[in-house]
């Protein structure tokens, strides 16, 4: 049976920075619940149906260093300001969810307290990790003690203590009894240990059975965190990186990588899906292109997940991080100064709409996933129950493009929920929909039905497109105001042959041998995760001769079912490996930068591509150094995991290049994947590497032979196990 969380649309506050308050506690009382209230009416209009605020307990900066955990920070009000704001919540049919930070505490907690005034005599020393008596830290304490991030004034608490344990389930339920909150996110919840979370759940489920419990994760298999013995939903950090690179990149094969995988990890669970939050630097910062707001958007709201919309966003300000300070993420902001935004900001209203969408349509809460269309430019999907589906097709293209697919269900009819398209057609099972540039739509499949309608967002009446009609009056989309773009042409990843073959697109699904991808599943013949290829370009340049042979590569292994996620690297300032060896320890390299990011995604792959331009006779310095530091400082077993190496030139000093990429491959144990031909494309710019018909061929040919090799050795592995390693001997050649 679904629960409340499962079909609910969030509404994040920041109360500290929300509500404009002192970044230090002095003490001195405030009372800003009044305002609060006027933003969770807000939250209602806007269709949301619960809100996350937090940091909400007593501490002395910015919330997340708690002094006090049952007594509201003093800069916002009192207890009973605040269990009169779950009440008004309530009475709004918003549920109200708070931040639990109970991997570690302030200095001013009472337990450390007591820890720095008896040091080893205080009954509170096992509360804390690693304490050492022997030490000392930057404030002088005369001991050291494990903390979070490198800052000591966040205090790691030792959850494994019973007597911790005990304190922190005491917390909770008072925050259910004096204030009747419905859930808590867990700050930190990737370094909580599983043990205390797996006994929270049990303590929880018996106090309030539809209490939700929802982790901060950032990395990792997140099936780990949500699963039947402890939390409900994780953050989805892995999507969040797509929605905003896949629409910078034109790749929207990254997007529906992430969500397939993520499926067939987590199945039925349903991720906690955001664009930005009070953490990292506002989406709307990070779009090369602003008009992709919407489809972003359109994203959050309809794919697997439950969407959650973080103050201001709906708005579509702006906010980037300062060295230090994320408080340009937490801004002071006045309801009033957007009164007009519900009639007047396309964003704004397009989160009305698919919120009622939400509410209305079981469709977007119950409905399995199933890709429909996907190039780099265009991705359509459905969300589908037995006889009706919701749609989601997107253009992140800057040209108008139609779009085709096959119906997932034999319905009746097809309307435009929100009046976007062109042009809808919907015949024999067939659904045909045009797109203007850099927009979305939602079609739903089913009885006809009146597209959802809020307040105007211009002064235009809106229509619906009926079935096999163009409507009369073109409208324009909901989407960020335009900017003036390039109009290069889309590179698509899926063509096999620009004049002589013909294209095999990744939208092309049978409705008779296909069904749909349940949450849960990869395929339905299949729950496993599918295969997943990273490239790298290493060239300054996005779309040059190095993007053409890396997206034709990338093509061919789609088309394999193995999936894709590029990279670019090149254009970055990479230092060299510094040999401090310090990588030996943390597993990580101390330069922290991008090959701390790719690290990870290089473990779980099945098969890295690494693209350089040639210069001098060599590969682009920038990607050596990337490639030198991402394998010295990265320490699991790469053996068996298929390497490939893809080189242009405008002319000549190719085989050297791949010669020297190739080296990283098989100094690792990992197969070189190889083509007809040494993987060369050549041409001074994209244009022209397009016009090498055979360095294409070879590209294709390698993607090709690459996935055939990475399904050949999963088979492999399965059957037989990896080649047993004798004990390494190391000889010097001078002794």
């Amino acid at each position: 049976m679904m629960k409340w969380y499962d079909q609910a649309v969030f509404y994040h506050i920041y109360p500290l920075g929300l509500c404009g308050c002192a970044k230090e506690n002095t003490g001195i009382a405030e009372s800003h619940f009044d305002q609060l209230k006027e933003w969770a009416e807000h939250a209602a209009k806007l269709n949301c149906t619960a809100i996350y605020i937090g940091p909400l307990f007593e501490s002395v900066g910015h919330g997340y260093e708690t002094t006090d955990y049952r007594r509201v920070d003093c800069r916002l009000g009192t207890n009973d300001d605040f269990r009169d704001y779950v009440a008004y919540c309530h009475k709004l049919g918003l549920r109200v969810i708070v931040d639990g930070v109970f991997n570690h505490v302030g200095r001013e907690f009472f337990a450390f307290k007591d820890v720095q005034q008896n040091r080893e005599q205080s009954p509170y020393c096992s509360w804390f990790c690693n304490l050492n008596f022997g030490g000392n830290n930057e404030y002088n304490d005369g001991f050291s003690y494990e903390n979070w991030g490198g800052y000591n004034l966040l205090v790691k608490l030792n959850q494994q203590n019973p007597e911790v344990q005990n304190y922190i389930f005491d917390a909770i339920r008072f925050w259910v009894a004096e204030f009747d909150i419905d859930g808590i996110r867990l700050d930190a919840a990737d370094v909580l240990d599983h043990g205390f979370m797996h006994a929270m759940r049990q303590m929880t489920d018996a106090m309030k059975p539809d209490f939700w419990l929802m982790g901060e994760v950032i990395h990792g298999d997140y099936s780990r965190w949500v699963n039947d013995g402890m939390l409900h939903s994780v953050t989805n950090y892995e999507l969040h990186k797509g929605l905003y690179s896949g629409h910078n990149d034109h790749n929207y094969f990254e997007i529906a990588h992430s969500v397939k995988r993520l499926l067939g990890i987590c199945g039925d669970y349903r991720l906690y899906t955001f664009m930005d939050n009070h953490d990292v630097e506002r989406i709307y910062s990070k779009l090369n292109n602003k008009e992709h707001m919407g489809l972003v958007t359109l994203l959050v709201y309809t794919l697997y997940g439950i969407p959650s919309m973080y103050y201001g966003s709906e708005f579509g300000i702006e906010g980037k991080k300062e060295q230090g300070s994320d408080w340009n993420l937490r801004p002071h902001l006045e309801l009033a100064d957007y009164a007009d935004a519900y009639t007047n900001n396309p964003i704004t209203a397009l989160c009305v709409k698919l919120g009622e969408l939400k509410k209305q349509y079981p469709e977007l809460s119950e409905g399995q996933y199933q890709e429909l269309s996907l190039t780099n430019r265009q991705f359509a999907y459905a969300r589908a129950l037995s006889e009706t589906a919701m749609i989601t097709l997107l253009n992140c293209d800057d040209v108008s493009t139609t779009i085709t697919v096959q119906a997932p269900v034999g319905a009746s009819s097809a309307t435009d929920m929100l009046g976007q398209a062109e042009h809808v057609q919907y015949e024999n099972g067939q659904l045909q929909v045009t797109l203007p540039a850099n927009c979305g739509t939602v079609i739903y499949l089913g009885e006809k039905v009146e597209p959802i309608t809020t307040e105007k967002v211009s002064s235009d009446t809106e229509k619906p497109i009926a079935t096999e009609k163009v409507s009369a009056e073109t409208e324009e989309p909901i989407a960020a105001e335009k900017v003036s773009t390039e109009t290069e042409e889309p590179i698509a990843a899926e063509k096999v042959s620009a004049e002589t073959e013909e294209p095999i697109t990744a939208e092309k699904v049978s409705t008779e041998t296909e069904e749909p991808i349940a949450a849960g599943k990869v395929s339905s013949e299949k729950n496993a995760e599918p295969s997943y290829v990273l490239l790298l370009n290493g060239s300054p340049h996005c779309n040059g001769s190095t993007a053409t042979a890396l997206e034709e590569v990338a093509g061919a292994l789609e088309r394999n079912g193995v999936h894709t996620e590029i990279v670019q690297v090149g254009h970055l300032a990479v230092r060299s490996c510094m040999a401090c060896g310090a990588c030996a320890e943390t597993d990580k390299c101390v330069i922290d930068d991008i090959v701390n990011e790719i690290a990870p995604k290089f473990e779980k792959a099945d098969g890295l591509v690494v693209g350089s331009p040639v210069y001098y006779a060599s590969a682009n310095a920038t990607l050596v150094a990337c490639l030198t530091r991402l394998f010295y400082s990265t320490h699991f077993d790469k053996r068996m995991k298929v390497g490939a190496s893809v080189v242009s030139a405008r002319r000549g000093g190719c085989s050297a290049s791949f010669d020297e990429l190739n080296k990283f491959f098989t100094i690792s144990g990992m197969p070189v994947a190889s083509s007809q031909y040494w993987n060369s494309i050549h041409g001074n710019n994209a244009d022209e590497a397009k016009q090498d018909g055979e360095g294409l061929q070879i590209m294709r040919t390698l993607g090709n032979n690459m996935a055939f090799l990475i399904k050949s050795i999963a088979m492999g592995k399965e059957m037989f196990g990896l080649p047993e390693l004798e004990e390494r001997i190391g000889t010097n050649f001078i002794r």
